[in-house]
């Protein structure tokens, strides 16, 4: 953490290292579909080693017309574990990666939805297994997108090793 209390690209610098060394050599891909983190996934994964060989991109749908439009989102309600889980299966449709990091949120300083600032709803996994998950990170706007961005890239690291034990079990078999 940095003087303010934000973490540092260092950190996130080191989950993405993280990503790239469980995701390469096995021929998995990545996809990420951002709200509230704005790009900011595919910033950090961008930087990692090798990217272009496992990282197939973001798709930045901020504003709930690009949800709907291009990630084919049907939930009511936008800042939702439902939501995330759609914008995660929009993207994995739309790009036919084997993973899928998805961050949907409000980043404040204003509540929205009902939900208080710093509501994040993250959805990591490939086709077969999403996991949904809700945090509630404390901070400025720059603080809760720099912690949904670390925490959203320490669940998709959590899916790549999830997918890679499946595998190795399947060849066990």
């Amino acid at each position: 953490m940095d003087d303010h209390g934000h973490g540092t690209d260092h950190e996130l610098a080191g989950v993405a290292k993280s990503v790239a060394a469980a995701v390469q050599g096995r021929n998995h891909t990545v996809v990420a579909a951002e709200s509230v983190t704005a790009g900011n996934i595919a910033r950090t994964l961008a930087a990692a080693p090798e990217t272009s060989g496992w990282f197939r991109g973001s798709i930045v749908a901020y504003q709930t017309m690009m949800k709907r439009q291009v990630l084919g989102v049907a939930a009511e309600r936008i800042i939702t574990a439902q939501c995330a889980q759609e914008m995660a299966e929009g993207a994995l449709r739309l790009t036919g990666a084997d993973l899928v990091v998805a961050v949907t949120g409000v980043g404040g300083p204003e509540p929205e939805e009902g939900q208080p600032a710093g509501t994040v709803y993250i959805c990591a996994g490939d086709k077969d297994h999403l996991r949904s998950f809700v945090h509630q990170f404390e901070g400025d706007p720059e603080t809760v997108v720099h912690l949904a961005t670390l925490h959203a890239l320490q669940h998709l690291m959590g899916a790549a090793l999830s997918l890679k034990s499946e595998a190795q079990r399947g060849r066990e078999s």
